[in-house]
């Protein structure tokens, strides 16, 4: 987490984290008591190779050593710490910079975007989100989550942001929740997908100056 942290210090957006499902929890309590400035972690299988920065077996898929160069490695689970060589190339194909409230709501459910993949099948979707959050709840119980939808609305798959695992309060400085999450492949079938905030216990809060985008990988 350090290795990545002062890699990234410059960047303009936290990178995008990869790794197997048994790294998950560490690497989220290690964001946590850090005040939530990184990505919470993208699940990557052995074919995954477009996140910024793996935790990974290099030997997995032969592929990775012509794109990723090694930080470091841990001789125990025998996983290296990737970093990408170049940035993987994205498109953007979704754009909604006009998400906020005019005061404090309870509202469960806040869209924030809604639109057709039916054209990407078994790409990777990027989705980001830029925004200033604030609720005076600690912890606020909410996730972010994508929603992936096959016909007639099916739900096919989903993934999501749990507020209250990157940190306790969000205190509406500006600009503070800035993430982003990304997909596994979409299937075949799917159609349309949605990105909205859940709030579970309807608890108070605003939202300003919030954009999301959406980008699939070539």
């Amino acid at each position: 987490y350090t290795k990545v942290m002062e890699d990234t210090k410059n960047s303009d957006f936290p990178a995008t984290i990869g790794s197997e499902s048994v790294n998950f929890h560490l690497w989220t309590m290690h964001n946590f008591r850090d005040g939530g400035r990184c990505n919470l972690m993208n699940f990557a299988g052995p074919n995954s190779t477009t996140d910024d920065y793996m935790i990974i077996n290099y030997d997995c898929n032969p592929v990775l050593r012509s794109l990723y160069d090694s930080l470091d490695y841990n001789p125990l689970s025998n996983e290296h710490l990737l970093r990408r060589k170049f940035p993987a190339e994205k498109i953007r194909f979704g754009h909604n910079d006009k998400i906020h409230t005019d005061s404090l709501i309870t509202k469960t459910y806040l869209k924030f975007y809604e639109g057709y993949i039916n054209k990407i099948p078994g790409k990777e979707v990027l989705v980001t989100l830029d925004m200033t959050f604030k609720s005076q709840e600690t912890p606020f119980y909410g996730s972010v989550i994508i929603q992936i939808f096959g016909k007639k609305h099916k739900l096919l798959d989903f993934t999501a942001i749990p507020l209250n695992r990157i940190k306790t309060l969000w205190d509406g400085s500006k600009h503070n929740f800035k993430y982003s999450l990304k997909t596994k492949p979409l299937p075949d079938n799917c159609v349309s997908m949605r990105v909205f905030l859940w709030n579970i216990f309807n608890q108070p809060y605003s939202i300003s100056d919030g954009e999301v985008s959406a980008f699939y990988y070539r």
